[in-house]
């Protein structure tokens, strides 16, 4: 069976949550982990990873979908954040998925961008 479907569509859960700030809708198992390029550890529990996501959405105006690849369980999503300031950086998104829910999440921040300040 051919799940790449239902798995476009929790990305695009994902995303739109992300825009719009209904971090109840993204589709997290309870012991979801996610681990960042930014984040000293990861961060295990859907309570903690909403938590997070709730504490940066106040610098992101907008979140798009550049690329994506979905694999068997996984996807790899290039996604363009633009930040309050108009910074726009790039994130890569390495998911894993379960039973119809993220289960992992891996981002992967081009950091070029916020340090020299230039647009992707």
């Amino acid at each position: 069976m051919d799940d790449r479907p239902r798995i476009d569509s929790l990305i695009k859960q994902f995303v739109e949550a992300l825009n719009n700030d209904n971090f109840s809708a993204i589709p997290l198992t309870q012991e979801v982990t996610y681990n960042g390029s930014m984040l000293p550890d990861a961060l295990v529990g859907a309570a903690q990873v909403v938590e997070h996501l709730q504490q940066i959405s106040p610098f992101l105006v907008d979140v798009n979908i550049k690329e994506k690849v979905i694999e068997a369980d996984r996807a790899a999503v290039i996604v363009r954040f633009t930040a309050v300031n108009g910074i726009q950086v790039l994130c890569c998104y390495f998911l894993r998925f379960q039973l119809g829910k993220i289960c992992e999440i891996h981002a992967i921040f081009d950091s070029h961008f916020l340090i020299s300040g230039t647009q992707p």
